[in-house]
């Protein structure tokens, strides 16, 4: 932490809430260190909040992964993602997703568990260019608002990992793997 700067304020993540401090006095998230979403191809550890439980999430039916949970969260309060920083195929997905963003590849996959990296000094350099340039244009990145009241549906690699969920007040079991319900805020776009 020494080496933090002395201008900027940091917190511990907070059980039960994700980015606990984020309001709407936030001009934008940066969204560091991620991985593309599971199931994605040439992605390294690709895989959606649990590797060893997640399948499969979708937000109205679109297949996301956290980039998509965390932009929704940031949306409540009409914040943007203003930056990613991941692998190459992290990179493209927060691209196709949210359009207007700044990215850092710091890796290409040459499969789930390997990666070609950057030296550490030259990643840091890529995540600090696009952490300028979001800066520079602070003012043109939009939130990411998929549309309300959200479809919110999870497949699991197991059916017994589904009958725990599919007990939860307001669930539907829709197969032996897949839970879904309905949410009308977007800080609940994770209900699971």
């Amino acid at each position: 932490m020494d080496a933090m700067d002395p201008r900027a304020l940091y917190e511990t993540p907070n059980a039960g809430r994700l980015m606990p401090s984020l309001d709407e006095s936030f001009d934008g998230v940066v969204l560091l260190g991620h991985h593309a979403k599971a199931g994605t191809r040439n992605g390294f550890l690709d895989h959606t909040w649990s590797s060893a439980s997640w399948f499969e999430y979708r937000i109205n039916d679109c297949n996301v992964g956290e980039i998509a949970i965390e932009a929704a969260w940031a949306a409540h309060y009409g914040v943007p993602v203003v930056a990613v920083s991941g692998d190459a195929a992290t990179a493209a997905e927060a691209r196709e997703l949210l359009g207007r963003v700044e990215t850092a590849t710091v890796k290409w996959a040459i499969g789930r568990n390997r990666a070609k990296c950057l030296p550490l000094p030259r990643a840091h350099e890529e995540i600090a260019s696009a952490l300028r340039r979001a800066v520079a244009s602070i003012g043109e990145f939009k939130p990411w608002t998929p549309a309300l009241p959200a479809v919110a549906q999870l497949t699991l690699y197991r059916s017994d990992m589904a009958d725990d969920l599919a007990r939860r007040v307001g669930m539907e079991r829709v197969d032996a793997r897949t839970v879904r319900c309905t949410v009308d805020s977007l800080l609940h776009i994770n209900p699971f």
